[in-house]
């Protein structure tokens, strides 16, 4: 799962760029990108959406294998919400993709110096500091496209991981706090 929390959604904003952002979510859900950016263009122009709409566009194009547009749609939702953590994840993740190295490296930590606690960014700075994922991607355009689609799909992956983690955990600690209630009574 990229990172699209849809914060502008929970402003409670009632225009057509509230409802174009939850349309284009629906469709990026169902796997239908081209729509979805098609739908984002509309909140894009939205002050209030700007910055969710690119971060959505910037994961669509990413999906596509359209790794410099989806650069683009990231740096323009950063210049619209620089405390964007998503924004600065995604973009690391494809300035990785497409061989950037360092820029991945700063981006990671920028995200870092934002949310110092978050685990997916410095999971990503760490395993991009470790090891470079995109030295298997590099002959020609497809190969670029299928790893990078690779990468984004594994992403998911971990991020739901981390999140079912998580969810366990609260299980857990529900369960022990309600087996001391019990045992006190």
């Amino acid at each position: 799962m990229t990172r699209d929390t849809d914060t502008s959604l929970r402003i409670g904003l009632s225009s057509g760029a509230e409802r174009a952002l939850r349309e284009a979510s629906a469709l990026m859900s169902s796997g239908r990108e081209r729509e979805a950016l098609a739908v984002l263009h509309v909140a894009t122009q939205c002050k209030e959406t700007s910055a969710c709409a690119h971060n959505k566009a910037g994961i669509c194009y990413a999906r596509l294998g359209d790794l410099g547009r989806a650069r683009r749609e990231f740096e323009a939702a950063i210049a619209g919400d620089h405390d964007s953590v998503d924004a600065y994840l995604n973009l690391g993740s494809v300035q990785l993709d497409m061989g950037d190295v360092e820029s991945a490296v700063t981006t990671y930590g920028k995200a870092i110096q934002i949310e110092p606690g978050n685990v997916a960014a410095r999971y990503n700075l760490m395993s991009t500091i470790r090891e470079k994922p995109v030295d298997s991607c590099l002959d020609t355009q497809s190969t670029r496209v299928q790893c990078s689609r690779a990468v984004w799909k594994q992403q998911d992956s971990f991020r739901s991981l981390v999140v079912s983690r998580f969810l366990l955990f609260l299980v857990i600690a529900a369960a022990a706090v309600s087996v001391i209630v019990l045992q006190r009574r």
